[in-house]
């Protein structure tokens, strides 16, 4: 595993398309078992996977919310989460 993986699957371009990947999708990819790819994930970048990604999504999310004129609905909606209240616990939390 490369140590831009992450980039490479999470970049703004694909932001609606990474709600769809899971630990196990990118284990698949890199021929690693989930619990070796977390474990490699995590020693390379640092954090778990799901830390990586929740932060990643409010990054995007907080871009979103400055600079356009989506609702925080819309937002939430965007980048995968099942509710409002489910996005803002989550944007508080991190």
């Amino acid at each position: 595993m490369s140590g831009n993986l992450p980039v490479r699957h999470f970049t703004p371009e694909t932001g609606a398309a990474m709600t769809c990947r899971t630990l196990n999708m990118l284990a698949l990819q890199t021929g690693m078992s989930r619990a070796a790819f977390a474990k490699h994930f995590g020693q390379t970048v640092g954090i778990t996977p799901i830390e990586y990604l929740t932060q990643w999504r409010m990054l995007l999310a907080s871009d979103r919310l400055q600079n356009s004129g989506e609702t925080i609905s819309g937002v939430s909606a965007a980048l995968g989460y099942e509710s409002e209240s489910a996005f803002r616990k989550a944007f508080k939390r991190v």
